[in-house]
């Protein structure tokens, strides 16, 4: 994918900035990292803080914001996204994109402004730009969703999903992408595949609640179960040395 500059992007309002890092692993089930999660006091929009005492599933999102320099790194920071009330809503510049299809990638919006996204039943994801007239530049890579009450949570047993995925780098000529994840309730990890054309990210993280982060084989993973009983996962993922990033959504097969 080009490298794109985004100068604004909203879910329906403000978005609480935090930072991200971690260090890598070589084998995401056994050896995860310490958990990576946001420290927001907003905690309605924060997948790592929804209360047990919540009786209604909460919306919440977060993004990657990815900042481009010409033959450098890009450097990432983690956002806890405002959603509001309509996870099928997003604005960008000004824009608002309707996220409405179910089950498919879409792409919508133009060369300059537009966005690559993927769906769920309870979440959408994916990635958001705008154009720059030179190489300097960002993307914001994204999920949001009806997040799983933490009360919902199995607490044994394992599962298995598979989904979609968008993949972004910058010579990704392709961003679609496969995913799948191997979820283990009891020992709350979560390891999971994409399944890129030009690549396969192995992606490695620890539950808390009803979201997961980690970091491992040099990726660092933030996500959420969506939907009754942890039927789906969406989340974001990037390469702890800034040269790729993407988003997922997955479903529990039966």
């Amino acid at each position: 994918m080009k490298k794109l500059t985004l100068s604004l992007l909203t879910f329906s309002s403000a978005l609480v900035l935090t930072a991200c890092g971690g260090s890598s692993s070589d084998n995401p089930k056994n050896n995860v990292a310490g958990l990576v999660q946001p420290t927001s006091a907003n905690t309605k929009f924060d997948p790592a803080k929804v209360a047990n005492t919540t009786t209604e599933e909460p919306i919440s999102g977060q993004h990657w914001h990815a900042v481009h320099e010409d033959k450098k790194p890009s450097k990432f920071t983690l956002n806890n996204s405002n959603v509001g009330e309509d996870i099928t809503k997003i604005t960008v510049d000004g824009k608002i994109f309707d996220l409405q299809e179910v089950d498919k990638l879409t792409y919508v919006g133009d060369e300059n402004l537009g966005i690559k996204y993927g769906t769920t039943n309870h979440s959408r994801f994916g990635v958001a730009w705008q154009n720059s007239p030179n190489n300097a530049g960002a993307n914001v890579i994204f999920y949001q969703g009806y997040q799983t009450l933490p009360k919902d949570m199995p607490k044994t047993g394992t599962a298995k999903y598979v989904g979609q995925a968008f993949h972004d780098c910058a010579n990704c000529k392709n961003s679609e992408a496969k995913s799948s994840f191997d979820v283990d309730f009891g020992k709350k990890t979560v390891a999971g595949v994409i399944e890129h054309k030009d690549s396969k990210i192995n992606l490695g993280a620890t539950i808390s609640g009803s979201s997961f982060s980690g970091v491992a084989n040099g990726v660092q993973t933030n996500g959420a179960f969506y939907g009754v009983d942890a039927s789906e996962l969406s989340g974001i993922y990037k390469a702890t040395d800034g040269k790729f990033a993407g988003a997922f959504g997955a479903t529990q097969t039966k």
